[in-house]
């Protein structure tokens, strides 16, 4: 369990975007495939809840009962996007804007077939955040080998821009378009790249 002392009190909500249809995976949702008999959306949930985030949010979509029953125990809010066909920018928009009216001073987005994330990552991307005298201006997130990772955390002066996306493409033309906002963490692995979007991807978690 990470010490959430560390932490600063900075208000950061999070979501998870579980609403994708797996459609590289075959017939199986990858989401509620297996590993060590937990479902990997659940693992990914359960990485964000102990690193310290009291406010969290599940984008759900394809399954969306079997996914939320995955989670059903966990203080988490889940979320049903009924556009979740047109893409994952549809699933940024949809957890992006139950933040909207809040208090909150960023959000940290994180894609739910990323078991390797572990609430060490979490943790510390939280308190970099927390940390800057701009957070609501900055865009934070790890980097691996010269390459950006997963999951990003997004001030509250990008939320407008994240709601009017659209289609597949996430955050990732924001990020282009705002270099200078960037506050990039190395990390020491890459848990930030490795997503499970195939049949030999969940193999190789299995071999783990």
């Amino acid at each position: 369990m990470v010490n959430t002392s560390r932490i600063s009190n900075a208000t950061i909500g999070g979501v998870i975007l579980a609403a994708g249809q797996s459609q590289r995976m075959g017939s199986q949702n990858k989401l509620l495939a297996l590993i060590n008999g937990v479902p990997i959306i659940r693992q990914t949930t359960l990485a964000l809840v102990e690193s310290g985030l009291n406010d969290l949010v599940v984008v759900t979509g394809y399954e969306h009962q079997l996914v939320a029953a995955a989670l059903a125990d966990l203080s988490v809010t889940c979320v049903y996007n009924e556009d979740y066909q047109s893409g994952q920018a549809s699933s940024v928009a949809c957890g992006v804007r139950h933040y909207q009216a809040s208090t909150h001073e960023a959000v940290l987005i994180a894609l739910g077939d990323m078991p390797r994330v572990t609430s060490d990552l979490i943790a510390t991307l939280l308190r970099d955040h927390a940390g800057l005298t701009d957070a609501p201006n900055r865009i934070t997130l790890p980097i691996f080998d010269g390459k950006r990772g997963n999951p990003v955390i997004w001030g509250r002066g990008f939320f407008d821009r994240l709601m009017a996306l659209t289609g597949d493409a996430g955050g990732r033309t924001i990020v282009a378009e705002n270099k200078n906002a960037l506050n990039s963490l190395g990390w020491p692995d890459d848990s930030i790249h490795f997503d499970v979007d195939t049949p030999i991807a969940l193999s190789q978690i299995e071999e783990d």
